[in-house]
């Protein structure tokens, strides 16, 4: 596909090659911040800026499963990587450095933050 989100995805499977393999567990995790954490972080928006009392709540649960969801994912590629030998990044810094680490370390930051 051609579309920009495609182009997007394609780019970054280059830092995480197991977003073009089907991995299941990326499949998963994917499939549960599409359909969960986008909504509920949504909702949380919309509690903060309403000053709703279940805002509180929202932000600790939508943060812990963030930081849950990138917490395991990256785990789970460092015990390949050390166990198995297996990097799924191309072998230039930038994609293993910029794009793996850097951009899933802010779901680690943030949420760990609020």
């Amino acid at each position: 596909m051609q579309t920009l989100f495609a182009q997007l995805w394609k780019e970054y499977a280059l830092a995480d090659s197991r977003y073009l393999s089907g991995d299941l567990l990326v499949l998963c995790a994917e499939a549960i911040t599409a359909l969960v954490w986008g909504p509920l972080s949504y909702l949380t928006a919309i509690a903060i800026v309403t000053s709703s009392p279940s805002r509180h709540v929202l932000q600790i649960f939508v943060s812990l499963g963030h930081f849950y969801g990138d917490l395991l994912y990256l785990s789970t590629s460092l015990v390949d990587l050390y166990a198995r030998n297996n990097l799924y990044s191309r072998p230039e810094p930038y994609y293993l450095w910029f794009y793996f680490v850097f951009l899933n370390g802010i779901w680690l930051v943030v949420p760990g933050s609020m």
